[in-house]
């Protein structure tokens, strides 16, 4: 009894070791990845970002997300949300913010909340203003979002005054700012006004 006692306790010890050590590679390897990114250097925050990816504290990434690594997942996702925003990638962007936003658990609802507001900033930028105008709802939501989030609310508030001031003539109802365009259809011509609504990111 005595001995297995021993065992374990050497086998939890290695264990929280090992726990510690991974967390401060991680820490550094994540301190790395914001400095290029503050310094402006992203195409060596996304080859930080694949460095880790392969390292063996993430290994368990490969078959899929345990819980227990959702919020590193996520952050890892929302640093190349930013690296590819800034590149010019937006599409890759908008799908980094929405796999970060996924990801992050409830104990992290600030930075899902950053993560759909940055994704609804592009969607503006890219006059898809119903995909836009749900993206600020989920990050204002109280329960899954930040109902504080400032500049999702002055978004939100911005687009939906932008719909009222562009009311369908026609049917006296609705906006034409929600309706969205077909891409394909070249009778579907984009009549929006000028003064499109806009945010900076964050």
């Amino acid at each position: 009894m005595k001995r297995f006692v021993v065992i374990l306790s050497f086998l939890l010890a290695l264990l929280l070791f090992a726990t510690s050590w991974a967390a401060f590679q991680y820490r550094q390897a994540q301190g790395k990845m914001n400095r290029e990114l503050a310094l402006g250097n992203y195409p060596a925050a996304l080859n930080e970002v694949a460095a880790l990816r392969s390292t063996v504290f993430l290994f368990p990434l490969r078959w899929g997300i345990p819980f227990f690594m959702k919020d590193i997942a996520a952050e890892i996702s929302f640093i190349e949300g930013e690296s590819w925003y800034a590149l010019g990638e937006k599409t890759r962007a908008r799908e980094s913010y929405a796999r970060a936003a996924e990801l992050f658990t409830d104990s992290r609802k600030t930075e899902r909340a950053r993560s759909y507001y940055n994704n609804a900033t592009i969607a503006l930028e890219n006059s898809k203003y119903l995909e836009a105008r749900e993206l600020l709802h989920r990050a204002l939501d109280p329960l899954n979002g930040d109902p504080y989030h400032a500049g999702a609310k002055s978004s939100l508030e911005r687009l939906e005054r932008f719909a009222a001031e562009n009311k369908s003539e026609s049917s006296g109802a609705g906006s034409r700012v929600f309706q969205e365009r077909d891409p394909f259809s070249l009778w579907s011509s984009d009549k929006k006004g000028e003064s499109k609504p806009g945010e900076k990111r964050r």
